[in-house]
């Protein structure tokens, strides 16, 4: 990119000098060489990222859950630290090489690849203990830290005004990935509150979040009445969550 971006300057420049005849200029023709430099950039482009994808997919699991790692918990917390350290690093070499747009751009890209494969692997369980639900929130939450990529920098360290990550601006289901580590740390009550009041309406839908309520929660009087609550008003914010 930034080679062709160079030869579509010398061509404008070439163009524009005032010492040369139209035959003298017509000789630097550099239209093909950039196309051609732009289509392999974009090729390359695509590639590396397919194969970033496909590297932390694997990393998490590959086809099986990020939750079944090995035959102990700590296994997982190691699969989901791999990810985030591989992150990372990547980003670090990225910024000497990419745009700030493009930067964040591909670095949003991947986290929204951890994101979708830790959502769906999580409600994809048929069965969640309160001890394990705790286990998996604090595994999101060793990803959700990635924040501090995407955090502007030179803002005010001010614990009561701290500065707002734009990661979700660049990785999609990035704020679902969020609601889903506070669903997993909540009570019932709690739920319902974020379903009615706050903004979990806006990223899962009311049969996900039924779902989670059944993995989550025992069935009795208090369960049903919050999933009847919820299946009679299933969009509290009017508004339809994002797909996945």
């Amino acid at each position: 990119m930034h080679l062709s971006d160079l030869l579509k300057d010398f061509s404008a420049d070439w163009s524009q000098r005032t010492d040369l005849g139209p035959r003298a200029k017509g000789k630097v023709r550099l239209d093909g060489e950039i196309q051609s430099l732009l289509k392999f950039s974009r090729a390359a482009y695509g590639r590396e990222m397919s194969t970033q994808r496909t590297i932390i997919t694997d990393l998490l699991g590959g086809a099986q859950s990020f939750l079944n790692q090995g035959g102990e918990p700590s296994d997982d917390q190691v699969a989901v630290e791999s990810v985030v350290a591989h992150i990372r690093a990547l980003a670090a070499e990225w910024r000497t090489i990419l745009s700030e747009s493009a930067w964040s751009q591909a670095v949003g890209a991947l986290l929204s690849t951890v994101a979708r494969k830790m959502i769906r692997d999580v409600t994809d369980l048929t069965v969640l203990g309160a001890d394990e639900a705790f286990r998996v929130a604090s595994l999101i939450a060793l990803v959700t830290k990635l924040d501090d990529l995407f955090t502007p920098e030179g803002a005010d360290e001010d614990p009561e005004n701290p500065p707002v990550p734009t990661t979700s601006h660049y990785a999609a289901f990035w704020l679902k990935l969020h609601f889903l580590s506070e669903v997993l740390q909540s009570n019932l009550r709690d739920l319902m509150f974020l379903w009615s009041k706050s903004d979990l309406s806006l990223y899962f839908g009311a049969e996900e979040v039924v779902d989670l309520i059944e993995l989550s929660f025992e069935t009795n009087r208090r369960t049903r009445e919050a999933i009847a609550e919820i299946r009679s008003e299933p969009f509290p914010r009017g508004v339809a969550p994002e797909e996945m």
